[in-house]
């Protein structure tokens, strides 16, 4: 309607001008005023049929986003068909109390080395067995595939699923996670998820795990409350309207270091079996899937580190569990801080 609207508004702007000729100066001032305030309104009508409209806000009830994600079990993503193409039996092998989860991509050999040189190597903690698990999705490179085989035939800590390795996946891998550690990881008592590119001091992590009481039906990390999504379509982490139509994301841990356990990962595993897709990964499943589950989230910033947003530099991994080395933003070598962390 607006469109067709505006479509005439120039028509009736030229027979008004074909007038004007013989009209007397008040007579064409009054015209003027009433054909911008009719190009206004036009023009307004036009914007708010064309811009969506977001129904949560900050107070508005969590039941909103909870009946927005419900879908019926019917669709693909959720039927959780995983396959792998590369597993790991590390949580068979050994006993594991703590397993920690690493989200990883395919090409990031080094990281992944530096992990298995530094922390990774910790696999016992204070009579605490620890273990350490990547997950990849799959790749086109026939090449890269057979550089995978063979660092998984090396130290055999690698699971690969059956979709593209993309960050518009990454809500995949994360389901698919929880799909592996319920099938293949059932005597882990804490589940750490973090990406390859997180530091972790695994002395402080045993240390909080023993003295915290609430592990039953939580997550522990970074809560954010109130964050807008991204709506920028050239923004790497762009969540379209159809995808949450929301102003206001859900109560949400950043995905990049949390703890939680194992009965949490069922939990969110089995609702994620009726919840709607989702392409932010952490927002999806601390979020989205916690609030439908009932999940609670339990903030532990002070012992977080993140290197590029800090205004101090990082020194020592002493007073931290987890420290986000985003794009080499500690601009120091993991293998020094590993070493100070172990001397200690």
């Amino acid at each position: 309607m607006a469109y067709i609207q505006s479509s005439i508004l120039p028509v009736v702007c030229i027979h008004v001008m074909g007038r004007m000729v013989r009209w007397t100066p008040r007579q064409v001032l009054g015209t003027v005023g009433l054909t911008l305030f009719m190009t206004w309104f036009l023009l307004a009508i036009t914007v708010k049929n064309t811009t969506p409209t977001a129904t949560y806000h900050p107070g508005t009830p969590t039941k909103d986003i909870v009946e927005f994600f419900h879908i019926q079990r019917d669709q693909y993503f959720n039927l959780h068909q995983y396959s792998f193409s590369i597993n790991s039996r590390q949580c068979e092998r050994d006993d594991t109390d703590v397993l920690i989860i690493v989200h990883s991509k395919p090409d990031f050999f080094a990281k992944r080395m530096v992990i298995r040189e530094t922390f990774g190597s910790a696999n016992r903690v204070d009579d605490t067995p620890l273990s350490i698990v990547f997950m990849l999705g799959r790749v086109t490179n026939h090449t890269l595939q057979e550089q995978l085989q063979k660092e998984a035939y090396d130290f055999g800590d690698m699971v690969q699923g059956n979709f593209i390795d993309h960050y518009k996946n990454m809500t995949h891998k994360h389901v698919m996670a929880m799909h592996w550690v319920g099938g293949h990881c059932n005597r882990a008592k804490v589940i750490v998820k973090i990406d390859d590119d997180v530091i972790v001091n695994p002395y402080n992590l045993v240390h909080y795990i023993k003295r915290t009481s609430k592990h039953h039906n939580t997550i522990h990390g970074i809560v954010l409350n109130s964050e807008q999504p991204f709506r920028n379509p050239q923004a790497k982490y762009y969540i379209p309207y159809a995808q949450y139509p929301f102003d206001t994301l859900p109560e949400y841990c950043p995905g990049f270091a949390y703890i939680t356990t194992p009965d949490v990962y069922r939990k969110l595993h089995e609702v994620s079996r009726d919840v709607r897709y989702l392409n932010m990964d952490d927002v999806y499943v601390t979020g989205v899937l916690a609030l439908k589950a009932g999940v609670n989230k339990i903030g532990i910033e002070k012992m977080m580190f993140d290197c590029g947003r800090s205004k101090r530099k990082l020194y020592s991994l002493s007073a931290y569990i987890f420290v986000l080395n985003e794009d080499g933003a500690c601009k120091l070598d993991p293998h020094v801080l590993w070493s100070d962390v172990k001397e200690k």
